[in-house]
């Protein structure tokens, strides 16, 4: 049996431009499998991929802003998929889930979290703004 010579990649995401990032001269940027699918995973409204139509995370169940929005986005991160498989099967540890609300309406969401197959003391965030 083989072994790998370097760690397995995947590309970056960007959720601010909502594409993969590639370098100057035109490479794709990468970061850990792990890692790829805690971006997609958490940038992607649930639904938005018909061959996965439980893919994503499910943001527009809140309607609005309020006394239990910390919690309800906390279970909606934790229940998503595939952020609930990669917990389950001890790939990554979530360490806190905020918000933002912001003045256009909507709201800014941060998970920060640790990739438990690579540095378990690097904390990684990921950020996904939702429109209002």
């Amino acid at each position: 049996m083989g072994v790998f010579d370097q760690t397995p990649v995947a590309p970056r995401y960007d959720s601010t431009t909502k594409d993969f990032t590639t370098d100057a001269n035109g490479v794709w940027k990468t970061c850990h499998p792990v890692d790829s699918q805690v971006q997609l995973g958490l940038c992607t409204k649930k639904g938005s991929f018909r061959a996965t139509p439980e893919f994503g995370t499910d943001y527009d169940s809140i309607q609005y802003i309020g006394p239990e929005t910390q919690a309800r986005l906390e279970r909606i991160v934790l229940e998503g998929h595939p952020v609930a498989t990669l917990i389950a099967n001890k790939d990554i540890s979530v360490l806190s889930i905020g918000y933002e609300p912001l003045a256009t309406g909507g709201m800014l969401v941060s998970v920060d979290y640790v990739n438990l197959r690579l540095d378990p003391n690097r904390i990684q965030r990921v950020g996904a703004t939702l429109a209002g």
